[in-house]
This record gives C-alpha cells, sequence and structure tokens, in this order.
C-alpha cells in the first residue's frame, strides 16, 4: 500500500493478483507496475480495468503543453524545484516562462503534489504517475535528451553547492544535497548506463566530499568504480579530482588496498596537468597513507609538506587546515606532543574562521585522539565534547558516531565503570548506522576489554574477534598488531598464560615501529604482563613460548588467534 501510495486502483489490482503470486513476488514486481496491475473487474468501466488504461484515460484529458510538461518531469527522482523545472523541462516545445502556470494545472488536477519547506517549495510526483510519464516519454523518444538535460543541470548543482561545502554556506550546501541526493543519483544512474565516462566522473567528483561528510562512503566507492570502469575515453583532468575526490578519501578511512595506486594516479595526472589544487589534495591523501599504513614518517611528511604548501601558493586556507592534523599526527607519533597540539590548534582555528562547523568538528576529534594517546585526559575530554557540539550545529551523525567513539575510548582509559559501556554501546549504534565498518571495529576492540574487566571472558572473546575480522578487510597490519596484544591481555586475565606469552611474542615482534598505535598506557600494560608472566611461568618456559609467537607471520597469528577464540 505504501508503495502504491494509497492509490485505491492501484492497491484493488494488487490484491487481486495474490490469487496467484505471493506478497513478495508482488512487492518486487511493482518496479513495472503497469505490466503488473492489470485485470480489473470486468463490469468495470474500460478506464478502470487496468491502472494503464486509468492513468491513459487521464493523460488523453491534458492540454498538449501539460502533456509535454508531465512527460519532462517525470525525468525527476525525489522531487524538484521551480528552477529545476524550468532548466530541464524548459525547451523549445515548453517555454520557461510557462512552465510554472503549468505546474500549477497539474497541481490542480492532483498529478503534481507541492511539498512546503517553510521558505522552500519543492514539487513531486506520485511514483504511479512518474512511472507512467516515464513510459511515455520513453515512447515519443524523448527519453534520452530529458535525461541528458536532467544530468548536465544536477552536474552544475553538485559542483556549486561542492564549493559552498568548505566554508560558511556549508549548512546551506548540505540541505541542498541532501534534497537533491535522489536525483544526483539519478543522474549517475544514466550517466553510468550511457557510458557518459566525463559526466559521471564529473558527478563523482563534485559529490565526493559531500558523501565523506555524510557517511555515504560505500556509495561513493561504488559509484567511483562504475564510473572508472566505464569504456569510454575522458578528461585525465576530471578522472584525477574523481580520485581525490570520492575514491582517494578512502584512506581517512583506512580502506587502503586499492586506494594508495589510485591516489599516486592523480599525483601523476595533476602534475602532469597543472592542477594545483588537485595536486595539494592528493599529496595530502598520500600522506597520510605513509602515517599510517606504511608507518613511513620520514615519506609522509615531505607528501604533507609539500601539500600544504600547494595550497599556500594558491591561498587555499580550507585546504591547509585539511592537512594539518595530519602534520600534527605526525608530530604525536615522533613524540613532539607540544608541537602536535599547536598544529592541531591552527587547524581548528583556520577551520573556525571559515566557518567550517563539520571540519571543526573533525579536527575537534582527531585532537582529542591524539591528547587521549598522550594521557592528556582533561584535553581529550574537552575536544570530544567540542566536537560532538560542532556536529550537531550541523545535524551531522557521522562526527556525532566519531566523538562517542571517542568519550568511549576515553571512558575506557580512565577506568570509568559507569560509563565506559554505556557510551561505547551507544557508539557502535551510531556507527552502524552509518555504516562506518573500520569505527565499529575499534569500538568492537574497546567493549571487549569492557567484558575482560567485567570477567565475561568468553563475551570478550567474541567481541575481539568480531573486531579482527573487520580489521583485516582494511589491510591495516598494526591495528591487527594491537587487537593481538589484547588477545594476549585476555588469556592472561582468563588463566591461559601459556597462550597470552604466546601472543605477547606475537604482538612485540610484529609491532615493528616500537608501538607507534600504543598509548603510554598500554605500553606499560604490556610490560607489566611480560614480567608477570615470566614470573609465573619460568624465565626458560615463558622464553620458549615468547619464540614461538616471535617465528609466526601475521596471518598465521591472525588465524591461531581466531581458531582460538571459536574454541574459547
Amino acid at each position: 500500500c505504501w508503495q502504491l501510495e494509497g492509490i485505491p486502483l492501484a492497491i484493488e489490482l494488487a490484491a487481486a493478483r495474490v490469487r496467484v503470486i505471493s506478497l513478495d513476488q508482488i512487492a518486487r514486481r511493482l518496479q513495472d507496475r503497469f505490466q503488473l496491475l492489470t485485470g480489473g473487474p470486468r463490469t468495470a468501466l474500460p478506464r478502470h480495468q487496468t491502472l494503464q488504461a486509468t492513468m491513459d484515460w487521464s493523460y488523453g484529458l491534458l492540454p498538449q503543453l501539460e502533456r509535454a510538461l508531465l512527460r519532462q518531469l517525470s525525468v525527476f527522482s525525489g522531487g524538484w524545484t521551480l528552477r529545476a523545472a524550468e532548466e530541464v523541462a524548459g525547451n523549445k516545445d515548453i517555454p520557461k516562462q510557462e512552465v510554472l502556470d503549468l505546474i500549477c494545472n497539474l497541481v490542480d488536477k492532483s498529478l503534481v503534489l507541492v511539498e512546503d519547506r517553510g521558505t522552500k517549495v519543492r514539487y513531486r510526483m506520485l511514483e504511479t504517475v512518474r512511472q507512467y510519464g516515464l513510459c511515455i516519454l520513453s515512447e515519443e523518444g524523448e527519453l534520452e535528451e530529458a535525461c541528458q538535460r536532467h544530468a548536465d543541470h544536477f552536474v552544475l548543482l553538485a559542483e556549486k553547492a561542492d564549493e559552498g561545502l568548505r566554508d560558511a554556506r556549508q549548512v546551506e550546501a548540505i540541505e541542498v544535497l541532501d534534497s537533491e541526493h535522489d536525483n544526483l543519483r539519478g543522474a549517475l544512474r544514466w550517466a553510468t548506463n550511457s557510458s557518459k565516462k566525463n559526466l559521471a566522473l564529473r558527478l563523482v567528483g563534485a559529490l565526493g566530499w559531500y558523501w565523506f561528510m555524510r557517511g555515504h562512503w560505500k556509495e561513493s566507492w561504488r559509484w567511483f568504480h562504475q564510473a572508472d570502469n566505464l569504456e569510454s575515453s575522458c578528461d585525465p583532468s576530471i578522472r584525477a579530482k574523481a580520485i581525490y575526490r570520492a575514491g582517494g578519501l578512502q584512506i581517512i578511512r583506512g580502506n587502503l588496498i586499492g586506494t594508495v595506486d589510485l591516489v599516486e594516479e592523480a599525483i601523476d595526472i595533476c602534475r602532469e596537468f597543472g592542477d594545483e589544487e588537485g595536486l595539494a589534495w592528493s599529496l595530502s591523501l598520500m600522506g597520510q597513507s605513509k602515517t599510517w599504513a606504511d608507518k613511513d614518517l620520514d615519506q609522509a611528511m615531505p607528501y604533507l609538506s609539500e601539500s600544504v604548501e600547494r595550497f599556500k601558493g594558491i591561498d587555499n586556507d580550507w585546504g591547509v587546515a585539511f592537512t594539518l592534523p595530519s602534520i600534527g599526527q605526525v608530530l604525536e607519533f615522533e613524540k613532539e606532543y607540544e608541537q602536535s597540539v599547536s598544529v592541531h590548534e591552527e587547524g581548528i582555528s583556520i577551520y573556525e574562521r571559515l566557518g567550517d562547523k563539520w571540519n571543526q568538528s573533525y579536527s575537534l576529534y582527531l585532537f582529542g585522539s591524539s591528547a587521549l594517546r598522550f594521557g592528556d585526559i582533561h584535553l581529550a575530554e574537552w575536544a570530544y565534547e567540542q566536537s560532538l557540539v560542532k556536529s550537531s550545529s550541523v545535524n551531522d551523525k557521522v562526527m556525532h558516531a566519531h566523538a562517542l567513539k571517542g568519550l568511549g575510548q576515553l571512558a575506557l582509559q580512565t577506568d570509568d565503570r559507569k560509563q565506559m559501556e554505556i557510551i561505547n554501546l551507544e557508539a557502535l549504534e551510531a556507527l552502524q548506522k552509518i555504516g562506518d565498518e573500520y569505527c565499529t571495529a575499534s569500538v568492537l576492540r574497546c567493549l571487549g576489554e569492557v567484558s575482560q574487566r567485567k570477567g565475561d571472558y568468553a563475551k570478550a572473546s567474541e567481541l575481539l574477534g568480531q573486531s579482527l575480522l573487520i580489521i583485516q578487510k582494511s589491510g591495516l597490519a598494526d591495528r591487527t598488531v594491537f587487537l593481538i596484544d589484547r588477545f594476549a591481555a585476555l588469556a592472561a586475565a582468563s588463566g591461559k598464560k601459556e597462550r597470552a606469552a604466546k601472543l605477547l611474542g606475537v604482538s612485540s615482534h610484529l609491532d615493528r615501529e616500537g608501538g607507534i598505535l600504543f598509548s603510554s598506557q598500554y605500553k606499560d600494560a604490556r610490560k607489566e604482563l611480560t614480567n608477570s608472566l615470566r614470573e609465573m611461568l619460568g624465565e626458560r618456559e615463558f622464553e620458549t613460548l615468547y619464540q614461538k609467537g616471535v617465528s609466526m607471520n601475521l596471518e598465521d597469528a591472525s588465524v591461531y588467534v581466531l581458531r582460538d577464540t571459536t574454541e574459547e
């Protein structure tokens, strides 16, 4: 009934099909409702015997211009504005200046609906009417041209809105893209199905940062690959922008497999064609990959420094602020905490001056995580709380979820027994809703530690195992090592001293960079656990078990951990 929008005839015709096919089959076939919904009562008027006949009858009563407009408007998905109707539907047959009056006539006949959104008005069709209009548009040979105009309009809209996402116009730009997301998806679908590679990649490039902000990460990755895999030729500069605005942002989420190579391509393209902004973006992303994946800080800093210089060279303060948190993280890993704090604060200050509240929230979250790793509890708490405030001001679920994640880690580190489970469960729910698998894995690990402290070792093992399975897909070896360290602590807590010693050997050996990801608290805990196990097992037995762990590679160690997890 909901899919048929409460149209009595449509519901009656669908109900009649229950005699021969299941409800699930009916639901799936409603996308082709004019084929499905036939066979009304023989005694009914001809125009009521099928949905198609009813629509034909209604359509036939319309004047010529109203018919033409109805057909053209059917290319919109999720509604439209008056301006969009004038740009897309206005053509040689429908003068732009007459579009408003024609829409009013269609509203009077209940073929177009009005949605009043305060200061803005949108229009939409019932889905049944829209599908009918598309069928007629195709029969009249007008579909291709109408879809082209629709896609051209929305790629320009997306590119204009994208510019506003990084300054004081941010809230308005987000509202526009939220309202038109169905239309933008429709334009992308048509562009990819029609092998319009340049157009598809332009849309991906224009929408990439919006998708990142709104948490549509899987969608962003999917659309990028659908567009990039089209066999038709494309402008290399357009492709580079699609990489660094959409595909390359997967690096920030920790999805490195296949992504780093793409960003390297973007760097080469931008250097060749003199795209300074694109080069600066791509260098920043590559610097982040070197920081978190390769742990090659000597390479990371040159990429990040060049990024900042190139952003400065084109007076792009937003780009400078975009890269500064990554430099702050490198300084943090190099134990230059005061410099790291200063760099983070500079980036936040730039975003505040530009009016970019979303990135203020994002930078505050990163700042809090940095402070937490160095044990600056009060600064971390302030940063996470401020991140929550900023994310709420732009109604953003993504950074809200991440700020909760940070507060959950803080509660765990301070051993706040009342809050650590409550906040982490709240963060888990929020992260699962936005589909952030990587950060979900982090919260599952925290909840595993919570269960361990409560003495529920089976639950702790299950949660850590779930976290490990997610992390393995990301290709981040160091995070796997960190989880193995957590398994060692769990084994010791549950009385499995031999397993704990072996796992300590694994994590200590594979932690080649000296424990970059380990906070001072966790490093102290590892040292304390090592000394305790040496004492309980004896030096010889501990060393034997420890060396067995050292001999394992990461893959073998992961299999070992998960096998033991299932047995427990």
